[in-house]
């Protein structure tokens, strides 16, 4: 699962699906966020776009796991949806996070030890 900033001017920092992602066998695509018009919005663009996948919030979503999960927000969001997230990813699955500012990764990873051990895996 990978959100994405939307690029056109009609839906400035809208969040949609990444779509080039998704040229691989997905069985099933399960997307959270805490915003319920961003949710809105998303299923509104997947409509658009003819992208089938559920939105939900974190209270509303289901108890799946995957072997890849992926959140690409920001660090106070992130750090909210550490349980969650983290219950979505199967054994020996992987959990990469994106969005984190350098000075704010620590915070991250603090928020995630009780669930899983996180490294950093990159910068720009």
């Amino acid at each position: 699962m990978r959100i994405a900033d939307r690029r056109d001017s009609q839906k400035q920092g809208e969040r949609v699906v990444d779509i080039p992602l998704f040229h691989h066998e997905v069985l099933e695509l399960v997307l959270v966020d805490l915003d319920p018009q961003a949710v809105q919005s998303s299923r509104d663009n997947a409509l658009a776009n003819q992208v089938e996948a559920h939105f939900y919030l974190p209270d509303e979503a289901p108890a799946l796991q995957a072997d890849i999960v992926v959140a690409n927000i920001l660090t106070n969001p992130l750090c909210v949806l550490a349980p969650l997230l983290t219950s979505r990813v199967a054994p020996g699955g992987q959990l990469a996070l994106s969005g984190v500012l350098e000075t704010q990764a620590q915070q991250v990873i603090d928020a995630y030890r009780p669930h899983m051990a996180l490294t950093i895996g990159g910068s720009l």
